[in-house]
């Protein structure tokens, strides 16, 4: 039963950090941080996400260039946050300086 219960409690673990990852993840962290999309699909900003990821900028200019595409700055700022933890966490450290 033991064994049972850790089983369990690993499994509901990875679940847990599988979700707040990917598409999924990077839509449920911006549904509270930005103004509804037109229609209502979030999954309309996952290519903005995706294109976070790709940019050569500094994210500080990513941020500031979201925001001049029509963004109010916070949530420019929480779509790139939410790119980088969720997207690609492996940037994070690009993150730094913004």
């Amino acid at each position: 039963m033991r064994k049972l219960v850790g089983v369990v409690t690993v499994l509901l673990l990875v679940a847990g950090c599988s979700a707040g990852t990917g598409d999924a993840g990077f839509v449920d962290r911006v549904k509270g941080s930005v103004r509804t999309p037109a229609g209502g699909d979030y999954g309309s900003l996952v290519q903005v996400g995706r294109d976070v990821c790709a940019s050569k900028d500094t994210a500080a200019e990513t941020i500031q260039a979201w925001a001049d595409a029509g963004f109010r700055p916070n949530e420019a700022k929480a779509i790139v946050t939410a790119a980088v933890e969720t997207l690609c966490p492996d940037r994070k450290p690009w993150l730094k300086g913004s």
